[in-house]
């Protein structure tokens, strides 16, 4: 993503990151290599180190797919120095302020649905007094 103009701050930050080179990847017809990653990422990160599910067989297996796909990401990394992904920084990063602010408004919501039920409760109290 460095290479495509992304600043390097900016790659460390999951929730803006992971959409941008989603996107990117998908934007330079290298979905195979993102599926790739995919696997490897919930594989070997989650289920290898967290988990510790996998055996010690399968774990090299997949290391060893590792450094395949680290020679694909040098050819991608060529590619992706040709051209300016910026403005997908830009889309993920409005896209995660909205949807701070949709939930901020789920909250202003909630609190007025519960206000709405305390005055009924209120009116039915009143009624059968």
């Amino acid at each position: 993503m460095v290479a495509a103009k992304i600043p390097y701050e900016e790659t460390k930050k999951i929730s803006i990151a992971l959409p941008v080179f989603s996107n990117f990847l998908i934007a330079l017809d290298e979905k195979a290599f993102l599926d790739k990653y995919y696997t490897l990422q919930s594989t070997l990160h989650g289920l290898s180190f967290y988990e510790g599910i996998l055996n010690e067989e399968a774990t090299v297996l997949y290391i060893k797919e590792v450094e395949d796909l680290l020679k694909e990401a040098q050819r991608i990394i060529k590619k992706a120095s040709k051209i300016d992904a910026s403005k997908l920084l830009e889309i993920a990063k409005l896209r995660l302020k909205i949807k701070s602010e949709i939930l901020s408004k789920s909250l202003e919501l909630i609190n007025l649905r519960n206000r709405e039920r305390a005055i009924i409760d209120d009116i039915k109290t009143q009624l059968s007094s």
